[in-house]
Order: structure tokens, then C-alpha cells, then sequence
């Protein structure tokens, strides 16, 4: 278990569907996409790495103005050496999302703090994707990041709709594209269960199950940054500034999906989820 929780991306339930072009990747919106890869791998050796790295990677994004950092990485085990306190230090200086998923067989989750159970959702919210047990960050990070939203894949061969609210133990919170858009606008969600959201004052139909279909670019112009040139601070300021930035990963181990763009990464789906969702809240 302990090794699948290191390697497994769970990006939600997404649909597969081809639409407008989006321009040059990620440009055209907020979010910027940092990911470790092949190019990573082979001069830090193979991921997960030591959360000391990451610490580095949030201090120079700090130091390079981003607006918030999205950390597509589960953290819900904790690791030996220095590395879990030097991310917890970092993460109290710059705006930090995680992530989490469900898992009914988890016997002993980390606690969720209450201020992630969304408040004031209304109609139906109880057909939506849950569970009362799951991958929750540690306590020292979900202490103080700035936001939490979950990830959650239910069948990687059966494409679905991506879920906007999930709800655990019974209890309605954040998607993690949800929590990544409305972070990016500075605006609180409006959610009515089964029906729509509204966000930045535009309605967002929802499904019965409070799920969105995602439509996918016209074409992959997507770039991310490398994970290293972060690191070796070959990254310029000008692209980075007020941005959000997602820190996935794309090397060897990360999931495959089919899609009519070819054969994408999770996380890459996951960068055009929340570049989707975004559209359509302007």
C-alpha cells in the first residue's frame, strides 16, 4: 500500500472529449505547469524524492512571486530526515494546495481539519463521489496549507465526468480542480448539490452526481516547465509571476490515459481540467 500511495496519480473523473483550441498550453490562463520528468529523473534519481526537494522547489517559487503552489503529490505518509519539517516551513511562507482521494480501505486516515468540509451547500450533494476513509495530507501539512481538494479516479477505463464537490465522511468538500480555480480567482463557490455552482458570478451547470464534463484542447501545446530547471534556477521570473503553480510529474511512473490527443500523463489531464473549469467561469 505504502508504494502505491507513493506512485499513484488519481487526477478524478474525467471525460474525454476534444474542443476548442486552447492557446499555447497553459499561456492564456493563471496556472503554470511545473513537472518532474525523464529529464529530472535522470540527475535526482527516481521519484518520490526527498520532501526536502520539494521545500527547495516551493522557497525558489516563493522567491519568483508566484501567487500559490498546487502540490500533485499524495503526502499523507511521513518520511524520515529533515524533509517533511523544511516543506512544513515552506508551506507556511507561500500559499500551498494539496491534495487527497478517497479510499474506503484505509484503516487509518490523517485527520481532516473542518475548515475543508465545505459550508453552505445546497440541494443534493449525496449522490455525489465518496467515501468515509481516504489519503489525507499529514496534520503538519494540512495544518497550514492554504487549501485542500480531492482527486479521485474511479475507472480508468471507463472516462467519466470530472466530480466538483465530493463528499467525505458524508460530508461535502472540495474537488481539488474546484479548490484550484476558486483559489485562482480569490472567490468563494456558491454550490447547489445536483444542479450548478456559481463562481466569479457565472452559473456552472453540475450534473446529478455534481460533476462537469471536461473538454480538452483542440490540440497538446502544453510545455511544463522541468522540475530541475526550477531547482538549478534556470526558470525566468516573468512567466512565474502571480501565477498558480501546478507541481505534478510526468516521469515513468505516472499514469496513462488515452484520450483523442494520444496517450496523455494524469497530471497533464489534470492541468487542462482546471484550465477548463477556469474558462468557463469567465
Amino acid at each position: 500500500m505504502l508504494q502505491l500511495k507513493n506512485h499513484l496519480f488519481a487526477i478524478g473523473l474525467i471525460s474525454l472529449v476534444s474542443g476548442s483550441a486552447f492557446a499555447k498550453g497553459d499561456h492564456d490562463t493563471p496556472f503554470r505547469a511545473i513537472f518532474i520528468d525523464k529529464k529530472t529523473e535522470n540527475k535526482l534519481g527516481s521519484f518520490p524524492f526527498d520532501r526536502g526537494l520539494y521545500a527547495q522547489a516551493l522557497s525558489r517559487l516563493r522567491d519568483l512571486g508566484v501567487k500559490g503552489v498546487v502540490i500533485k503529490y499524495f503526502l499523507d505518509q511521513p518520511k524520515s530526515g529533515s524533509g517533511d519539517d523544511l516543506l512544513v516551513q515552506e508551506i507556511l511562507k507561500v500559499p500551498t494546495l494539496l491534495q487527497a482521494r478517497m479510499d474506503p480501505s484505509e484503516v487509518t486516515p490523517n485527520p481532516l481539519p473542518n475548515r475543508f468540509f465545505m459550508a453552505g451547500v445546497e440541494g443534493s450533494y449525496q449522490e455525489a463521489l465518496g467515501s468515509s476513509s481516504g489519503w489525507l495530507p499529514l496534520e503538519k501539512f494540512s495544518r497550514h496549507c492554504q487549501g485542500l481538494g480531492f482527486v479521485d479516479l474511479a475507472d480508468a477505463n471507463v472516462p467519466l465526468s470530472y466530480p466538483i464537490i465530493e463528499t467525505y465522511q458524508n460530508k461535502p468538500v472540495n474537488s481539488l480542480v474546484l479548490a484550484t480555480v476558486a483559489f485562482a480567482l480569490g472567490k468563494a463557490p456558491k454550490v447547489v448539490g445536483g444542479s450548478h455552482l456559481m463562481l466569479n458570478g457565472k452559473r456552472v451547470p453540475l450534473s446529478q452526481n455534481s460533476e462537469v464534463t471536461v473538454t480538452l484542447p483542440s490540440l497538446d501545446e502544453l510545455r511544463p516547465i522541468s522540475f530541475l530547471d526550477l531547482l538549478e534556477k534556470k526558470v525566468d521570473a516573468s512567466d512565474l509571476k502571480g501565477k498558480v503553480v501546478i507541481l505534478g510529474y510526468e516521469g515513468e511512473l505516472g499514469g496513462r490515459f488515452k484520450t483523442p490527443l494520444g496517450v496523455l500523463s494524469a497530471h497533464r489531464l489534470f492541468f487542462y481540467s482546471i484550465q477548463d473549469f477556469y474558462r468557463r467561469t469567465q
